[in-house]
């Protein structure tokens, strides 16, 4: 049942699945805050909700992330997610300042919080409890480059020019592992209502053996167009062993 929710909120936080934003190039200079509702689906079934706050100052950010099973998953395990995270995401650039994140099943229950220092590289990881020593294990300070899920995902869900979508590979770090997304270039959708893209997640460093060695993950995305011509996010679906987990975008309240 774990499976479930962590497929259908990892739909979500591959919002953290970068695309080349030009967001911040026409975000207003003044400060303003953003909330966005996400409804998690898994195999067509409701999987839960994953609220969305970023509060935008220029290109600085912080943002805090919350998700929450339905309530028959609820009834049969006990599960939170939640992560928040600062940094820059202006125009091309993704510098992230600091991410952390809690995620709780049944009995497990862990946080995890990431610094990255200013050559672009993690350079402290705290994990409560700690992680547990693995052979494969890699040293954050060798991954210059790579993205927090939250902070990509901050630069990824703004509106933006549909010539700017997707066509990108881009690395995150959680703290522990280092995966890729690549999303290839936008395409119109099949009833003229907006865009999508097709792309996969893979596995890059700090898995497993076994796990290194399976297939790439499928993901889809949909934008549709506002009234002002720009491209926003609509729905996600991620491609996984179990079945499709689907982040959908919820009307504003």
């Amino acid at each position: 049942m774990t499976a479930i929710f962590k497929a259908a909120a990892g739909a979500a936080m591959l919002a953290a699945a970068g695309a080349t934003a030009q967001a911040q190039a026409q975000a207003k200079p003044e400060a303003q805050t953003e909330t966005l509702r996400f409804e998690l689906q898994f195999g067509g079934v409701l999987a839960g909700h994953m609220n969305l706050s970023i509060d935008r100052d220029g290109p600085r950010y912080e943002a805090l992330a919350q998700g929450r099973p339905a309530d028959w998953l609820s009834a049969l395990f006990s599960a939170r997610l939640s992560a928040r995270g600062a940094g820059e995401a202006g125009g091309d650039a993704l510098r992230p300042e600091r991410f952390e994140t809690r995620v709780r099943f049944g009995d497990d229950d862990q946080r995890v919080a990431v610094r990255w220092g200013a050559g672009g590289a993690p350079e402290q990881v705290e994990a409560d409890p700690p992680f547990r020593p693995k052979p494969w294990a890699i040293d954050p300070a060798d991954q210059t480059g790579a993205a927090d899920p939250l902070g990509a995902a901050v630069r990824w869900i703004s509106a933006r020019a549909p010539e700017a979508l997707c066509d990108e590979t881009l690395d995150l770090f959680d703290g522990r592992r280092r995966s890729r997304v690549t999303l290839g270039a936008p395409v119109a959708a099949e009833n003229g209502a907006g865009w999508r893209c097709s792309g996969d997640w893979r596995r890059v460093a700090g898995w497993k053996p076994e796990a290194m060695q399976a297939d790439p993950t499928p993901i889809r995305v949909a934008f549709s167009a506002g009234a002002d011509g720009l491209a926003r996010l609509s729905r996600l679906e991620v491609v996984t062993r179990w079945g499709t987990g689907v982040a959908r975008r919820l009307p504003a309240e």
